[in-house]
């Protein structure tokens, strides 16, 4: 049992670094960078605009249970706990297809104005 263990143990910390380290850090993607094009630092801002919905929603969902847990045979409450967690699955269906929406628009705007240079002999 502990060699399976000593096997599967995954160190978190370097793996969280990894993906902190990614994240923006793209030649192509980062804000900062004056060779990033207008389009990719544009899906790059809509990207981390919807992860930060999408988080919000999560944290009003999560509050929505509480509320319902805790009502106590309150109706009032359980329908606020109601209308709460309904508007935020709403919201993450709303979210989901705007970020669909500007996946799909950035990947094929992306591709259909890139220029390749392609030169054959003559």
């Amino acid at each position: 049992m502990q060699d399976f263990l000593a096997r599967t143990t995954v160190n978190y910390g370097n793996v969280l670094h990894n993906v902190g380290y990614n994240i923006g850090t793209s030649d192509s993607a980062t804000v900062g960078n004056p060779n990033s094009d207008l389009l990719s630092v544009v899906g790059q801002i809509i990207q981390t605009a919807l992860g930060l919905l999408g988080v919000i929603l999560l944290i009003l969902s999560i509050y929505a249970g509480f509320l319902w847990m805790t009502a106590g045979g309150n109706e009032e409450t359980v329908t606020k706990a109601r209308t709460l967690l309904r508007n935020g699955i709403i919201g993450l269906f709303i979210t989901l297809a705007a970020y669909s929406i500007a996946y799909f628009v950035t990947t094929n705007v992306g591709s259909a104005t890139s220029t390749t240079t392609e030169t054959s002999a003559p």
